[in-house]
């Protein structure tokens, strides 16, 4: 994601279109004579049209939506006709900071395997599927426990909003909460390996307790938990063991037999 020289904001996959190889390893910077890629020696402005007589290719252009103070990217359809479709289907709180850098664990599993674990929600949420995304509610919280009874505490000078989550194909999950919003990835590492990034952003001061609402927060939401990444890992030692196959008798949520649809549908070899 860069800005130009007129403060328009381009988002551009970052790939070289002669041989798909990232372009640029830093997270953030300046480019002083746009995106280069000095492997195939192209040259690309920073709307990522290739400069004259440096290659033929552009570079892929995403969508870009502004979202309360956030700046989101998001593929377009297959036909390179923007995407009016939006990250996310509600209107998150205004103000929003970032708690710091993202927040990456690595995980012994195959980033399927983490998605699917994000998709059995317990039995009283029942998510609604769309053409890519999944959207629920949390249970709302109650003062029985201390996590919530502190974190409903801690919130109480915030207007409340529904806790609630989107999943959007084919890794990324959106929560949504009173407190602020985080957005948590399983992003591929190797062969059945993957990270797990979060992302948190929140609309309290720092000096209001934002650090000590994320951690009651993490405990009170499962998706980057510990224990769920470590029924993924045992979910990878049993395919690799036994197969992925699913005990006569047994079962898998409506969320988990869509998202095993729509990955067969784009990539026809997982459906054999």
């Amino acid at each position: 994601m860069v800005r130009g020289s007129s403060g328009a904001v381009h988002a551009l996959r970052n790939s070289c279109p002669e041989s798909p190889h990232a372009l640029v390893a830093s997270r953030r910077g300046r480019f002083d004579a746009g995106i280069e890629c000095k492997l195939h020696g192209l040259q690309f402005s920073l709307d990522g049209r290739a400069r004259p007589g440096t290659g033929h290719a552009d570079l892929t252009a995403l969508d870009v939506s502004p979202l309360s103070g956030l700046i989101c990217a998001k593929s377009r359809s297959a036909g390179g006709a923007p995407n009016p479709r939006l990250w996310f289907d509600t209107q998150p709180p205004l103000g929003l900071t970032g708690l710091g850098p993202p927040v990456e664990i690595p995980v012994a599993a195959d980033w399927k395997a983490v998605v699917e674990q994000w998709l059995e929600p317990p039995p009283h949420l029942l998510p609604s599927p769309a053409e890519d995304c999944i959207v629920w509610h949390a249970p709302p919280l109650n003062d029985s426990a201390w996590s919530a009874r502190l974190y409903l505490r801690l919130t109480g000078c915030i207007p409340p909003v529904a806790w609630r989550r989107q999943f959007t194909a084919p890794n990324q999950l959106i929560e949504l909460r009173p407190d602020g919003l985080s957005v948590i990835q399983a992003v591929p590492a190797a062969p059945g390996r993957c990270l797990v990034r979060r992302l948190d952003y929140t609309v309290l001061p720092p000096e209001d307790g934002a650090r000590a609402v994320l951690y009651l927060v993490r405990r009170l939401a499962p998706y980057a938990r510990r224990t769920m990444l470590e029924v993924a890992e045992s979910v990878q030692r049993g395919m690799i063991d036994f197969g992925y196959e699913i005990a006569a008798g047994g079962g898998s949520s409506p969320a988990v037999d869509w998202f095993r649809r729509l990955l067969a549908a784009r990539i026809p070899a997982l459906a054999r």
